[in-house]
């Protein structure tokens, strides 16, 4: 989403930047930020929108992903997965 945001916002006159050039400026951005580890991540987070909402999706997915798992293996009602 970020890289096509940069995308979007270009002039129309001005040729859209492409994926790796985008990117390679957010790391040389992040990297000219501070030279501490805290304060790069506030700034990665602030520049890729990465808020609540995200953090609800990657936590539903991954408890969503462990439940199927344990379902896979834990009920097993044809018997399949047993040794004979």
């Amino acid at each position: 989403n970020y890289v096509r945001n940069m995308q979007f916002r270009t002039s129309r006159k001005v040729k859209a930047p492409t994926f790796i050039p985008v990117l390679k400026q957010l790391v040389s951005a992040v990297r000219d930020h501070s030279d501490r580890l805290l304060p790069r991540l506030h700034y990665v987070q602030e520049r890729l929108a990465i808020g609540w909402g995200t953090l609800r999706v990657a936590i539903g997915m991954a408890i969503g992903s462990k439940l199927y798992d344990m379902c896979q293996t834990g009920f097993d009602f044809q018997g399949q997965n047993k040794e004979k």
